[in-house]
């Protein structure tokens, strides 16, 4: 029994038909499934770009970005993690977000979309314009566990870049 699919989309390469045939097989066998964008420390590397690609193609809805990558090319210094609102930066410390790094809008998306999942979230979002962090954590465990949401996150396994952020995410999300 497989308890959980990573998936690694080679940034420079984009999201091939391979990738594609496997998150399906995957998908249909309701198998939690995380995804890594790999390699943004090489130049051409975008990760806007592919994140784009991903929600551009039917088969991958319901992915909920985790980590947002704080530089780009030879300038990624870490990954933000969105969960927990800190950084992952290079050095292999954890740390708060700098000032100079704005997370603002993917926040928002990432909290709307948690809120989407049942009424009493929603109605805690809109009262209080976030959420407590038991509750995004509980609903990621069960968006995960019931393959209903797929996590997306960035780095480089070169540089060892976001690879923490990975590993926290799957001892508290994966089932």
């Amino acid at each position: 029994e497989v308890d959980l699919v990573i998936m690694v989309v080679d940034a420079l390469k984009g999201v091939e038909v391979t990738t594609q045939k496997l998150w399906m097989v995957a998908q249909e066998r309701k198998i939690p499934r995380f995804l890594f964008i790999n390699k943004l420390e090489s130049e051409q590397a975008d990760f806007e770009k592919i994140f784009d690609q991903l929600k551009r193609i039917d088969l991958f809805k319901g992915l909920l970005q985790i980590t947002v990558p704080i530089g780009q090319g030879e300038k990624l210094e870490g990954v933000a993690d969105l969960t927990l609102q800190k950084a992952f930066l290079k050095d292999g410390g954890a740390a708060s977000i700098p000032e100079s790094v704005s997370i603002d809008s993917e926040l928002s998306n990432f909290n709307e979309s948690i809120a989407e999942t049942s009424e009493e979230l929603l109605d805690k979002y809109l009262e209080n314009g976030e959420l407590a962090v038991e509750d995004i954590e509980k609903t990621l465990q069960n968006g995960v566990k019931l393959a209903e949401m797929s996590l997306i996150f960035a780095g480089s396994g070169k540089t060892d870049i976001g690879i923490k952020a990975l590993i926290s995410s799957i001892a508290r999300f994966a089932p």
